[in-house]
């Protein structure tokens, strides 16, 4: 006797090499998702090992340089303390002392022994004023050890420890840590000095940039340093991060239809095993079990696997791979706990589609078990045809909604109308297809003779039967068209945005916004940039804000602008401007026309003042000039020199740097951002560089992924397709007795694959091209690109590799004895 579980365990010994690939398939998928999620978490980590390793638990470094002759008071120091954001401090000093009379001008730095200070020069040893902690390259240069003397400044000192070079670049400096008391004492600094610079950890909800600014304003000659990481690299992070969730979800839904495949087939072949347990008893649920039993310890095994194979990719095989696509850093740790929430989470979403399949098995009678896989139809029911109706009209209404609400809202309509209007074209395309077929019969047996003909007319009964396959294909062809046009939409669309966007190779621009209104100012930041040797002209733009204009219907609020206006002039983007730059404004061609302006009217300007809780009015401005479209996103611009008595002054955005030599002119910008830390310096050249190689890490990305994905694809298609031709051998061996000779059925079989493939495709084609064009008008701003190269090349290769390998099976099957195959 037999238990269920052991009747599972036999049939499922009997279906091995669909076992097997479908095990494959689950461990494919499992190990490609959680490979780049584990590289998604370990480059997250990475950024912040290697920021530790630089400055700790440092965020910033507020100070003045030693050719200052300045250091941090008493009363600074206690101000900087207490600034909005900061967490903790630590003093620190520096000085250049001789060290045993051999070495001179050695770089000192006089510490606390606080947590912060440790993080940051990683060391451990409590330092006394006799005590002092040695670089490894000193140390090898002094040839001295751990409890060794040394003279410094001619006074002993005792080596505490020896800071190790590990992590640190090969140029790692010659250093010294002391006291800070005793570096105090050899700067000759006065009573009240506490530090040369200070080191602050922020909290972590504070704003480092504005911290930075606030503290800026204690004194104009202090120095603030800003340890964050590189923006470009902590953006690239998160961005190829979203764009790894996104390939997962792709990954796991063709894997799951694969699946389904591969379940139906071997539930076809362990077919007459079920009629047998249905007619001697065995209830809808027995076999429901026996199902259950079989896919879930499929679906396990595979995961398992797929985890074992991915601790080894991990370990020993991603920095190949992040090397290999020019991906940021990362580590190779196997994260226990991540990886195994990812397999968890693939397991469940894989279970899904066991339970449809052991759902359909719950429902089926014996006799339906005998015909299920020989169903001719593709029937177009009363049902069908009010689902399929009501999922286009839903559909259709969700896009129409999503254009009338340009916000959030609208783009999740527009989504779900989309997915739900590709979900229609599927249910579709099978109708379609059968009333396609019939209508091309009589056409196709003129023109390519009677095996094309017989492939059409064989090909109609399976169009049901082999939707597992169809569906795979348009999935694949779904993720191709997606993926392949939106990373080539990106790439020129980003080109084309920077080329617009730097008006100048170099780009400063105001981080803070408003709030840096009244610290920042404009003017000397101009004569500061000017200064520079190798800056030709600067120009600056300033902050979208609202000032009030009097029309027909009173006060009305709009955006305006402060810019440049003789550098419009100049650049071409006005093309005329009458009167003072100070007494005009600038508006558009539309504005003109909805306030019925013109050149030389003057307008009242005004602003809505807190004090008064109304619009106070400023002044008149004449309309100056009208261009044929807005210079930026506002309605009005004014000059800087504007006469007007804003209630609050004009904020500064960018500014627009021309320069005969781009490199000298951003070590100079970077040098000044030192005097001003809410500044962002970019130039186009870095720009464009940076957004070529972002393109490439997630093109290589997606290829990879996209390569397995075809070769998981392939290799689930080919074999339902193989089996589905072996299951017919007895139908061709009798159309081999009728007079179909072995060429026949060789062009008859491949006929047959490539009606299959050939829908699929098309289908595919159709289904991605629209999800594509609809979500594209999310953001309508850019333009669409599609990628036709590639995917051309991967259907053209799809085809020919059906040919060749159903071609290779159609010559196999003709040399087999007709007696063989009718029995």
């Amino acid at each position: 006797m037999f238990n269920l579980r052991g009747i599972s365990m036999k049939l499922f010994r009997a279906g091995w090499p669909n076992v097997v690939a479908t095990i494959c398939t689950i461990a494919i998928s499992t190990c490609l998702i959680m490979t780049i999620m584990l590289y998604s978490f370990n480059a997250k980590q990475h950024m912040a090992d290697e920021l530790y390793k630089l400055f700790g638990n440092v965020d910033l470094m507020v100070g003045y340089n030693p050719e200052q002759q300045q250091y941090v008071t008493t009363e600074q120091y206690v101000a900087i303390k207490d600034t909005e954001g900061v967490e903790s401090t630590s003093k620190a000093s520096l000085v250049f002392t001789d060290v045993d009379d051999r070495l001179h001008s050695v770089y000192t730095l006089g510490v606390e022994n606080d947590k912060l200070v440790k993080s940051r020069y990683h060391f451990t040893a409590n330092l006394t004023e006799h005590d002092v902690i040695v670089s490894q390259t000193l140390a090898d240069t002094l040839k001295v050890h751990v409890g060794e003397a040394i003279q410094i400044n001619g006074s002993p000192f005792t080596i505490r420890e020896i800071l190790s070079n590990k992590g640190v670049q090969a140029d790692a400096p010659q250093m010294l840590l002391v006291s800070n008391n005793v570096a105090k004492q050899w700067m000759s600094a006065k009573s009240n000095t506490e530090a040369m610079f200070v080191m602050i950890k922020t909290e972590d909800a504070a704003n480092v940039t504005e911290t930075s600014v606030t503290l800026k304003a204690l004194d104009e000659a202090l120095r603030v340093d800003v340890t964050a990481e590189d923006p470009f690299i902590q953006m690239n992070v998160r961005t190829l991060s979203i764009f790894i969730i996104v390939l997962s979800v792709f990954i796991l839904a063709i894997t799951g239809v694969l699946l389904l495949s591969n379940f139906q087939l071997l539930f076809y072949k362990m077919k007459q095993q079920f009629i047998i347990m249905r007619s001697l008893g065995a209830t809808s649920q027995q076999v429901g079990k026996i199902v259950s039993g079989q896919l879930t310890t499929m679906n396990v095994v595979g995961v398992t696997f797929g985890t074992v194979i991915t601790f080894f990719t991990v370990r020993f095989g991603l920095q190949y791979f992040v090397s290999y696509l020019g991906l940021p850093e990362s580590n190779n740790l196997f994260l226990v706990v991540p990886a195994f929430i990812t397999a968890g989470i693939c397991f469940v979403v894989l279970q899904l589609f066991v339970w449809i399949q052991v759902q359909q098995s719950l429902r089926i009678l014996p006799m339906q078990l005998m015909t299920n896989n020989e169903r001719i139809d593709v029937a177009f029911s009363k049902k069908k045809g009010v689902a399929i109706t009501l999922l286009t009209i839903v559909s259709l209404l969700l896009m129409f909604m999503s254009q009338l609400n340009q916000d959030g809202r609208g783009a999740l309509l527009l989504l779900i109308g989309a997915l739900l209007f590709c979900l229609t074209l599927i249910l579709i395309f099978p109708l379609l297809l059968s009333n396609g077929l019939k209508a091309i019969m009589k056409p196709a047996h003129r023109l390519f003779g009677k095996e094309v003909a017989l492939a059409i007319k064989n090909m109609m009964p399976q169009v049901k039967s082999n939707t597992s396959v169809v569906l795979s294909i348009i999935f694949l062809m779904v993720i191709l068209i997606f993926g392949s046009s939106i990373m080539k939409t990106l790439q020129q669309n980003e080109e084309a945005y920077l080329t617009e966007r730097y008006e100048t190779p170099i780009i400063v621009k105001n981080t803070l916004g408003y709030d840096a209104s009244t610290d920042l100012d404009i003017q000397q930041l101009l004569r500061d940039v000017k200064a520079i040797s190798t800056v030709q002209d600067v120009y600056a733009k300033g902050i979208n804000d609202l000032l009030d204009m009097k029309t027909a219907e009173g006060w009305k609020p709009f955006n305006f602008s402060a810019i440049n206006m003789a550098k419009m002039v100049e650049l071409g983007k006005i093309d005329h401007f009458e009167g003072e730059y100070e007494e005009g404004i600038v508006i558009s061609k539309q504005f003109a026309k909805d306030h019925d302006l013109s050149l030389g009217d003057k307008v009242e300007i005004g602003q809505f003042k807190d004090t008064l809780q109304d619009v106070a009015p400023l002044g008149y401005l004449t309309v100056a000039a009208i261009t044929r479209e807005p210079l930026e996103m506002a309605d009005l611009y004014v000059d800087w020199s504007v006469h007007l008595p804003f209630e609050r002054s004009l904020v500064l955005d960018e500014l627009f740097v021309q320069t005969s030599d781009e490199e000298k002119t951003m070590l100079a910008l970077e040098e000044l951002k030192k005097k001003y830390p809410e500044l962002t310096i970019s130039s186009f050249k870095t720009s464009i560089e940076e957004a070529d190689r972002m393109f490439h890490q997630r093109w290589g990305l997606f290829t990879g992924v996209l390569l397995i994905l075809i070769a998981t694809t392939c290799l689930g298609v080919f074999q339902s397709l193989m089996h589905y031709i072996y299951s017919k051998r007895q139908d061709y061996a009798i159309q081999r007795l009728i007079g179909l000779t072995p060429n026949q059925l060789v062009k008859l079989i491949v006929a047959q694959i490539l009606l299959f493939i050939t829908y699929s495709i098309v289908a595919g084609s159709i289904v991605g091209c629209t999800l594509t064009y609809a979500l594209a008008m999310i953001d309508s701003t850019g333009t669409l690109y599609f990628d036709v190269q590639t995917i051309t090349m991967v259907s053209v290769g799809f085809i020919v590799l059906s040919v060749l390998l159903f071609a290779g099976q159609g010559w196999l099957l003709t040399r087999q004895k007709l007696i063989d195959e009718i029995h």
